[in-house]
């Protein structure tokens, strides 16, 4: 899927573009604020996106339906990535912590919505760049 599709964040959307085509195929709407980073899951089904408004969105990226909203930040969410099996997401935050999020151990778990915050990490400083 993320080589089929890009996206583009402007201000408090994402919009997904398909490569191929070079067709803006969904704007995902729902951030309150500046949307600043964004990351496919290994499998090109979901979309995370951090943003300004302190919460982390999770989105259907074949039909660009939110599934769901993470909160329990201070400051903005400046950086979102995926594990590499998919099962853990990890983001960070001008709060200076970093928060892992895990499925309910189902497959597909991220994607449905439940997940929950497994590990939450302070850092020295603001965080602005994750990556596994």
């Amino acid at each position: 899927m993320t080589e089929t599709y890009r996206f583009i964040a402007n201000e408090a959307t994402v919009k997904l573009w398909d490569v191929r085509t070079r067709q803006q195929v969904a704007t995902l709407k729902g951030h309150a604020n500046f949307v600043y980073s964004v990351a496919f899951s290994p499998d090109g089904k979901t979309l995370a996106s951090g943003s300004a408004d302190h919460t982390v969105k999770l989105w259907d990226a074949r039909t660009g339906q939110e599934l769901a909203s993470l909160e329990g930040y201070d400051y903005a969410v400046s950086s979102v990535a995926f594990s590499p099996d998919g099962k853990t997401l990890a983001s960070g935050s001008g709060d200076e912590t970093v928060k892992l999020w895990v499925g309910d151990g189902r497959q597909g778990g991220e994607r449905n919505g439940r997940l929950r915050p497994f590990r939450k990490f302070k850092m020295a400083g603001p965080f602005f760049q994750i990556s596994y």
